[in-house]
C-alpha cells in the first residue's frame, strides 16, 4: 500500500512538472483543452498504477467509477461545447485583474470590427471565451491581447516565479502528499 501512495505522489508530481512546463512554454494563454487532457491523463494513469496486475476487484470498480465519471464528463464537455476557452497564464492573474477594463476594451474593439452574427468573445474571471469564432479570428484576438500583456506587465523576476509556483503547486502538492501519507498511516493502525 505504501508503494502505491509513493507511486501516486510521483505521478502527481510528474503532472505538476508538465503543468509548469506548459506554463513556461506557452506565451500568454493556455487552451482549456490542454488542461482537460492533462486531468483525464492523470485519472487514467493513477487508476492504471493502482490496479495494475490485481484484477478488477470491487475496490477497483469503485475507484474506477470515481475516476471514470469525471473523466467522461470532461471529455463530453470538451467535445460538445462550441465555445473555446483560453486561460491567462496563472502568474498573470493579478495583472489581468488590475487591467481588466483595458483588456475588455481590446475585446470590444475587436468584436465591433471583426465579428458578426452569433459570434461572441467574452472575458471571464481568468479566461477569454470565444463562441462561434473562427480559428484565425481567435488567433488575431489573442495576439492583440497578448501584445497588450507583453507591453504593459512588469518583467517577472525569478522571485516572482518562485513565489507563484510555491503558492500554486508546491504547497498544495505538499499538503496532498502529507494527507495521503497520514491516511495511509491511519489505515494501517486500524487494521
Amino acid at each position: 500500500m505504501e508503494g502505491i501512495i509513493i507511486k501516486t505522489i510521483i505521478i502527481y508530481l510528474f503532472f505538476v512538472a508538465i503543468m509548469l512546463t506548459m506554463d513556461f512554454k506557452l506565451k500568454n494563454f493556455i487552451p482549456e483543452k490542454y488542461s482537460n487532457i492533462l486531468i483525464i491523463s492523470l485519472y487514467i494513469v493513477i487508476f492504471a498504477v493502482r490496479w495494475a496486475g490485481t484484477g478488477f476487484s470491487p475496490e477497483a470498480y469503485y475507484l474506477f467509477s470515481l475516476l471514470f465519471v469525471p473523466a467522461v464528463l470532461i471529455i463530453i464537455y470538451t467535445i460538445v461545447i462550441k465555445s473555446k476557452f483560453y486561460c491567462f497564464k496563472g502568474i498573470d492573474k493579478s495583472f489581468v485583474r488590475k487591467n481588466r477594463d483595458e483588456i475588455s476594451k481590446i475585446i470590444q474593439e475587436y468584436k465591433s470590427q471583426n465579428l458578426q452574427g452569433t459570434s461572441d468573445i467574452s472575458l471571464g474571471s481568468n479566461n477569454i471565451i470565444f463562441d462561434n469564432v473562427s480559428a484565425s479570428q481567435i488567433k488575431e484576438c489573442l495576439s492583440m491581447i497578448g501584445n497588450y500583456l507583453d507591453d504593459h506587465r512588469d518583467k517577472y523576476t525569478v522571485r516572482d516565479y518562485v513565489v507563484y509556483y510555491t503558492k500554486v503547486f508546491i504547497v498544495p502538492s505538499t499538503i496532498i502528499a502529507f494527507l495521503m501519507f497520514a491516511a495511509f498511516k491511519i489505515g494501517q493502525t486500524n487494521m
